[in-house]
């Protein structure tokens, strides 16, 4: 490693830390210093329970480098996972140790951060249960671009701050081709070839399979007898033996086969990032909970018509008996069988209390999750399951009959409340991640196939169901509006693919208007539906439209479209009017400050075409079409030496839907 890691204290706030130390021998390195002030800044501004804090970077007297940070009092992951006999001990405890490190690593790929790294021996456990990944000595930062960057979900700027480091901004490379990061039998096969240019969040997916492999397995997913074997397997992607392991492990089926998505040979077919990884897995650990619930009152049951039954086996017995004691138990007797019943209560209602108690600190610990962590409510759920148990027995009072069964309800309402909006949450990140993904490469036919399925995944079969019938159950849904949003998405990446039969698009613009009540909208979409049979009918209505457009409907997907609509038919002024006025709103909006740069260039003011080309790379750092669009309006303007370092068109493509931005190639100079 780079660093040795001491422990020490803060003596003005009185505080144990530990110190990482570079190492003597890398102090005049300048890679090596890099990375380890690196190292700082990316854990220093990822602020998340489950990513160590750093508290300082400074230097020693001998002038190597330290880092002070939280001293975390427990063991790593590793460690816990030797000390096991069997894969099968204490497997629900591991799953919730690797839940709390995928909603860690969710929120470092939602900043745009990349470990590389991802191992047990770097997933500390704390003594009280607490979670957090440490070393992010080879994390990178990928915000200025990549894959991962164009995949994330829109945020706004208030909601999410770039991590920043000391190449941010830089045109350095991030990365030295060929060279190989990280531990082999941890390591994603696109980075054991040294593809580091290339990496993205789904190298850290790799990880974490390879870390849940682990889980199930005891044993990663590459093993040999040397080092160079496991490189070798990890570079050629040999996974045939964990495959074959996971298999064997005698999982849940879901998670075998969640372990074996994520570990996948080729990047695209693993899970996108860490999010979709840990919203996979609650959704198995809420189905776990269920189960459980479900087995414990089927044995309770069982357990109750056991006990009737003994009871009925004993009764001839018990009343010959009964008679024959009857004298003797007619004098201090019955004193002793009062006295034994009242002990079986009391023992009972404090059994029903503590059951009471459990389930409503665990019930509170859940409110106070993290929004999407679903572990919590599994716990809580399973403390209610131990207490409905309790009613079947009959020592039972009515008040905590009643208590008991209230507390069950609330537990069950409040965690299908949370796993609804966790499901929202989820649509919410796709829909957007698709529309998203439009900025790589106008593939609208990819765009047309994902929405389908993100809705039908939703519940919505939106090729199924009449207009009429999504569009109120559309309007019903707590996301309703980000829904009509990617309704009108979806509705103009079909006109585009399918306008040899534009009914198609028609019924998705039904759906939305079914959904939204705003005439001013549905007026636009009728009229985008009316132009490809009635350009010139369609003309007078988004004329209309632009001049009489409330405030209200000021969002950037309608005003998007209409401009769009507006150029096409060659309004041009109209056009650039209504993208200015736009982009004084949605300053951030990928889409206006592009379209707007396109009308500019249009108009022969290349000089303010670059301006907001440039505003939509800040945007989407790595949008092919945008950074030829930029060097190409940095050439019209003049600007020779700046757009040098700018690809040049080689490839046009025909229109699919944004002509001049165009769907097209580029190289260098």
């Amino acid at each position: 490693g780079m660093g040795l890691v001491l422990k020490g204290r803060d003596v003005d706030l009185g505080r144990d830390v530990a110190v990482k130390v570079l190492l003597e021998k890398h102090r005049d390195i300048p890679e090596m210093v890099r990375r380890f002030v690196e190292e700082a800044q990316i854990a220093g501004q990822l602020q998340h329970p489950g990513i160590i804090p750093v508290y300082e970077l400074g230097r020693l007297p001998d002038d190597r480098l330290y880092i002070a940070m939280k001293l975390i009092r427990g063991r790593t992951l590793a460690e816990l996972l030797e000390a096991r006999t069997d894969a099968h001990d204490n497997r629900p405890r591991f799953l919730a140790v690797f839940e709390q490190l995928c909603q860690a690593m969710a929120y470092a790929h939602s900043c745009g951060v990349v470990h590389r790294d991802l191992k047990s021996s770097n997933v500390m456990v704390g003594g009280f249960g607490e979670v957090q990944v440490m070393d992010w000595g080879l994390a990178k930062v990928i915000g200025r671009g990549g894959i991962a960057d164009e995949e994330r979900s829109l945020r706004s700027q208030a909601e999410m701050e770039p991590v920043r480091t000391l190449r941010t901004g830089s045109s350095v490379d991030e990365s030295r081709a060929g060279s190989v990061l990280g531990t082999p039998c941890y390591m994603a096969p696109e980075q054991a070839r040294g593809c580091l240019d290339t990496l993205d969040e789904r190298a850290d997916v790799f990880g974490l399979g390879a870390i849940l492999c682990e889980i199930l397995t005891s044993r990663p997913p590459y093993t040999g007898s040397n080092g160079t074997e496991v490189y070798g397997k990890a570079a050629r992607a040999d996974l045939a033996d964990a495959y074959a392991r996971l298999d064997a492990c005698g999982a849940e089926p879901e998670l075998i086969t969640l372990a074996k998505a994520c570990l996948a040979a080729a990047p695209k077919d693993r899970p996108r990032d860490a999010g979709a990884v840990v919203a996979t897995l609650n959704t198995h650990l809420a189905g776990v909970a269920e189960r459980l619930r479900a087995a414990e009152l089927a044995r309770a049951r069982a357990e109750s018509r056991a006990a009737e039954e003994r009871k009925r086996r004993l009764l001839v017995v018990g009343l010959a008996a009964s008679i024959l004691a009857l004298a003797a138990l007619a004098g201090g007797g019955g004193l002793w069988l009062t006295h034994e019943r009242a002990t079986r209560a009391e023992a009972f209602t404090r059994e029903t209390t503590a059951a009471l108690q459990e389930t409503s600190l665990l019930l509170g610990r859940a409110r106070g999750a993290p929004e999407g962590e679903m572990t919590p409510w599994a716990e809580a759920a399973q403390a209610a399951i131990r207490a409905e148990a309790l009613l079947s027995r009959d020592e039972i009072r009515p008040e905590l009959q009643r208590e008991i069964r209230e507390l069950v309800a609330t537990v069950d309402r409040e965690r299908e409340r949370a796993l609804e909006q966790s499901k929202d949450r989820r649509t919410v990140a796709r829909l957007n991640s698709i529309h998203t993904d439009i900025a790589l490469d106008l593939n609208h036919e990819r765009a047309d196939r994902e929405y389908a399925a993100a809705f039908r995944e939703y519940g919505l079969d939106l090729d199924q169901l009449t207009p009429d019938a999504a569009g109120a159950r559309i309007a019903a849904a707590p996301i309703a509006s980000e829904l009509v949003d990617a309704l009108d998405q979806w509705a103009f990446a079909r006109r585009l693919v399918s306008r040899h039969d534009p009914a198609q698009a028609r019924a998705l613009s039904a759906a939305a208007n079914a959904a939204d009540p705003d005439p001013w909208r549905a007026r636009l979409r009728d009229a985008l539906d009316l132009e490809s049979t009635d350009r010139e009918t369609s003309r007078v209505i988004f004329l209309d439209l632009a001049s009489s457009m409330p405030d209200s409907v000021l969002h950037r997907e309608s005003i998007s479209r209409l401009a769009y609509a507006l150029g096409q038919l060659g309004e041009r002024e109209t056009e650039a009017s209504l993208l200015r006025r736009a982009q004084r709103v949605h300053p951030e909006d990928f889409w206006i400050n592009h379209d707007l740069a396109r009308s500019l260039m249009r108009a022969g003011n290349p000089d303010e075409s670059v301006r907001f080309y440039s505003a939509a790379l800040a945007v989407r750092p790595r949008s092919e079409f945008i950074l030829v669009a930029l060097g190409e309006a940095l050439r019209a303007a003049g600007r020779e030496t700046e757009a040098a370092s700018y690809p040049r068109p080689r490839l046009r493509v025909p229109d699919r839907g944004r002509p001049d931005a165009g769907s097209y190639k580029g190289k260098s100079d």
